[in-house]
């Protein structure tokens, strides 16, 4: 096993993510409505804090929205332009036996040991998990095709052999499963989380960003009644998604948040206007 420059984190853990999102989906105060989606999304009025939600010909009204919807904000219309992008990426599967099968025929010694913890770098590789090795994982730009691609596991072995310090080719890209899914990105490579402001009325109220940017007020924009995003968490969504979701649990019940407010500054949705006003001034 690679370990020159390596950092051992004894006390680390890693997250099954199918199983994790089950757990929390099982909580008696949630409902599930699975192949509903969301198709139009409206304030009922301009005075109500009421939220009606579409999908087919069913109507639903909402108290507070959070929108947890990745690459597909945008298409809904009610919220300025997010700066986001989708980036593709390909995980790959092998399974154990077939990994051990592959070094016994080369002659290299690997046992379960080896992976017994995550192993990280350049990309990762998880320890076994009902008989199966994940690893990966690709970041292809300007790729929007779904299907697995043997390409992309020959890349991602390349990344498994390299952590595991095995020869190139030691593993067999026709062994490897995988899917393809889509990481929701920014362009200032930070989440976007928190309330959602009216954007005619942020132009409005620091219209004078236009003139000198480092203008300060102490006005605060309203926001729309009761809606949220969180979005735009790349590859490290398990890490900045339950933090997230607390902070808007506490914006929603008013109660106090656990991040300082320089972060939830720089997570603000609205912090794209208020940049592009800056650079209209003069």
């Amino acid at each position: 096993m690679k370990n020159t420059g390596s950092i051992l984190l004894p006390l680390s853990g890693w997250v099954a993510p199918g199983a994790l999102c089950r757990t929390l989906l099982s909580h008696d105060n949630i409902e599930v409505r699975l192949n509903t989606p969301l198709e139009q999304l409206e304030q009922v009025t301009q005075d109500s804090n009421l939220w009606k939600a579409t999908s087919g010909s069913k109507e639903a009204l909402f108290s507070h929205v959070v929108l947890c919807t990745a690459n597909d904000t945008n298409t809904l219309n009610v919220s300025a332009n997010m700066p986001i992008k989708p980036v593709r990426g390909q995980v790959s599967c092998l399974s154990l036996e077939k990994a051990l099968q592959s070094c016994s025929e080369k002659n290299i010694p690997l046992n379960k040991i080896a992976i017994e913890k995550v192993l990280c770098e350049f990309g990762y590789v998880s320890p076994p998990m009902n008989g199966l090795i994940h690893f990966g994982s690709t970041y292809d730009l300007k790729d929007n095709d779904t299907q697995v691609r043997a390409e992309g596991h020959k890349r991602n072995l390349t990344i498994l052999e390299t952590l595991l310090g095995a020869p190139n080719d030691t593993f067999k890209t026709e062994d490897c499963e995988g899917r393809a899914s889509f990481r929701c990105t920014v362009s200032d490579y930070t989440p976007i989380v928190g309330s959602v402001m009216s954007e005619a009325r942020y132009q409005e109220a620091y219209a004078h960003l236009q003139k000198n940017a480092k203008w300060e007020s102490d006005e605060v924009a309203e926001p729309l009644s009761q809606l949220y995003l969180n979005i735009g968490h790349g590859s490290r969504g398990l890490v900045s998604t339950p933090l997230s979701g607390q902070y808007i649990a506490n914006l929603i019940t008013h109660t106090p948040s656990p991040i300082e407010q320089e972060v939830s500054y720089k997570l603000h949705p609205s912090r794209f206007i208020i940049r592009e006003l800056k650079r209209r001034q003069g």
